[in-house]
């Protein structure tokens, strides 16, 4: 997936908009639509929410790891991939940039938060998504 993403043909999709990675694991496909093309990359999957705490199915590596591969692949964290308000239509600055974020789909089961602005994204991906069941 990561090497269809990189396709010069993918451009067009991609270049400065939004994106959301569902299940990114180590954030492969992400990373590579932000290098390749400026994206601005929301790497998302179940863990801990942040380093300290561990879940019972998904450690706090998860997330960690994605971060680091981010980091390592020289995607900055930037504020510039977070939701700004409900209008947002989901473009940015060139430049490659990713966020890590703990995600889980159940949430969309709960009544919305009117203060907490809805995140946008015009391209959402995934690859490889399996969950065990309960």
């Amino acid at each position: 997936m990561g090497a269809w993403l990189r396709h010069p043909d993918q451009e067009a999709l991609v270049r400065g908009k939004r994106v959301l990675e569902l299940g990114c694991g180590c954030g492969l496909p992400g990373i590579a639509l932000a290098q390749r093309f400026g994206a601005a990359v929301t790497l998302s999957d179940m863990g801990a929410a942040d380093d300290t705490q561990a879940g019972a199915d998904q450690p706090w590596e998860l997330l960690a790891n994605a971060r680091y591969n981010a980091a390592a692949n020289r995607c900055q964290p930037s504020s510039a991939a977070q939701p700004t308000a409900h209008g947002d239509e989901g473009e940015m600055a060139a430049g490659a940039a990713a966020q890590v974020l703990r995600i889980d789909w159940c949430d969309a089961l709960l009544p919305p938060d009117p203060l907490r602005p809805v995140p946008r994204f015009p391209l959402i991906i995934g690859s490889d998504l399996v969950s065990p069941l309960p």
